[in-house]
């Protein structure tokens, strides 16, 4: 299937999210559910993208309304609310789901829904400073891989998603993120790197997925 026509869910529209969000539209993927429970905060004005005129807002709102002022109005649709409670015809046989979430118990908890809705591919973006790490799962496969990647939030790293000084992190993950998703929808999944780490700060690019094996814990969000 071409990469445009296939159907996808953004999982949290913060600092990754909001980005991703906004690439697949530029790209032309009108079949795009948003999905985040909360509004925005005057922290996230700046920090993640969001106006000032947008506080107060449910953020998945936000963004549609900012796609809507370039986007033919054919675009998308939106659920103020946890994955697990959207509606399962929204969810259900998706080819790909975009995880940024900022918890590990967020992602284990939209793993095990996204395995039950027989979604296609999760591309879960991880970020802590100038680290980033995105993670690429085929669910058909079961994801016994991913499943060694999630660990408690109190092992993660912890940093602030609103920081603005990493906030172009952010862009670079989301960029990543739906490489990856292009890689699998133009049928070369052999290309995808399945666990890869950038370090900003070092100008390093590692794949981790023989890492997994040994436990190897990258900073994460």
């Amino acid at each position: 299937m071409e990469f445009r026509g296939r159907k996808m869910v953004v999982a949290g529209v913060g600092a990754v999210g909001r980005q991703v969000a906004f690439m697949l539209a530029v790209m032309g993927v009108k079949r795009v559910v948003l999905v985040d429970p909360d509004v925005v905060e005057e922290v996230n004005v700046g920090s993640q993208g969001y106006h000032a005129c947008d506080v107060g807002k449910n953020k998945v709102d936000a963004v549609m309304m900012d796609v809507a002022e370039w986007d033919d109005g054919d675009w998308g649709m939106v659920w103020a609310g946890r994955v697990g409670k959207v509606e399962v015809e929204d969810l259900r046989e998706r080819d790909t789901v975009f995880l940024c979430v900022d918890s590990m118990a967020a992602r284990k908890q939209i793993w095990k829904y996204c395995c039950r809705m027989q979604v296609g591919l999760v591309v879960d973006g991880r970020m802590g400073g100038e680290v980033v790490r995105v993670v690429t799962e085929w669910v058909v496969k079961r994801g016994v891989p991913y499943e060694e990647t999630l660990y408690a939030d109190g092992d993660a790293v912890q940093e602030r998603c609103t920081a603005r000084m990493t906030v172009y992190g952010a862009n670079v993950c989301a960029g990543l993120m739906v490489h990856q998703a292009v890689l699998v929808g133009r049928g070369m999944g052999d290309a995808v790197v399945r666990d890869v780490a950038l370090n900003m700060l070092a100008m390093e690019m590692t794949d981790l997925t023989s890492a997994r094996e040994r436990g190897k814990k990258v900073c994460d969000a």
